[in-house]
């Protein structure tokens, strides 16, 4: 979820424009590059729009949550997701989650049995023995053949790579993840959507010192940008989770193409 404010409102005007012509979703996937797999969309029917979801939309950013594989992982190893990292010695769960640290099989046990009966269909409630919370995507939109996820990155900000719990989670992987559980317990039939992801950054993020590198190592399928926040999941599901990805393109390149008219892009 961005953290920037000025990155926050240009998603406003970008989707109001989408929502005015839905052609504009397709000429602004045209716009990505860098993703994945080579000429993963050009001009691709995206479906009809049902809806959308985002920071001051109507419809408030979406909130998914994680897979109970996920959370049974990371009780699992909970040690190795947090490496040198300390937990918080005011927070309530701290005593349990030293325990599972320690591997404590009492607690172990309680964990993953808390985890494996509850409805997976629905978000996770905040207990101790729930070590990531729900991932809120900044542009979410729902058509009848898809599911897009956009990430937006403010001038200031990297590429989100860690959480509380685990150094190694990047937040676009966590977004898709939670995408895919989304579909696999809302789709009424027929055909699955399928998810799309990809970036949205301004010029000024690519030149701060690394975040290029990063959305070449995206690209090029760098296990640091994806095997390794899902080390929960087997070779070929990692690889359906990349595939997804159709790259980024920058503020200014949807200004310039589109026409659209944000007063901080120049």
């Amino acid at each position: 979820m961005v953290n920037d404010d000025s990155s926050k409102m240009r998603v406003i005007p970008l989707v109001n424009g989408i929502k005015e012509d839905n052609n504009r979703l397709m000429y602004l996937l045209n716009m990505m590059r860098d993703g994945y797999q080579n000429n993963r969309w050009k001009n691709q029917e995206t479906g009809t729009i049902q809806e959308i979801y985002c920071d001051g939309c109507d419809l408030k950013l979406k909130s998914l949550s994680p897979t109970t594989e996920r959370l049974v992982w990371l009780v699992e190893n909970l040690k190795k997701a947090m490496g040198n990292r300390e937990l918080d010695p005011e927070n309530k769960a701290t005593k349990h989650r030293n325990e599972l640290i320690d591997h404590e099989s009492r607690t172990l046990l309680e964990a993953k049995t808390n985890i494996l009966n509850y409805d997976a269909s629905k978000n996770f409630p905040h207990k101790w023995w729930v070590l990531e919370s729900n991932s809120q995507p900044d542009i979410f939109i729902l058509t009848d053949k898809y599911i897009f996820v956009g990430d937006v990155k403010g001038p200031e900000e990297a590429l989100t790579k860690s959480t509380n719990m685990d150094m190694d989670r990047l937040q676009l992987v966590r977004e898709i993840e939670g995408a895919m559980k989304y579909e696999k317990y809302n789709y009424v039939g027929g055909k699955q959507r399928q998810i799309i992801s990809f970036y949205i950054v301004s010029e000024d993020f690519l030149g701060r010192n690394g975040n290029k590198e990063d959305l070449q190592k995206t690209m090029n399928g760098d296990p640091s940008m994806w095997d390794n926040s899902l080390k929960h999941l087997s070779h070929q599901s990692i690889e359906e989770i990349k595939e997804t990805y159709i790259g980024f393109t920058t503020w200014e390149d949807i200004t310039e193409t589109l026409g659209f008219i944000f007063t901080d892009v120049q």
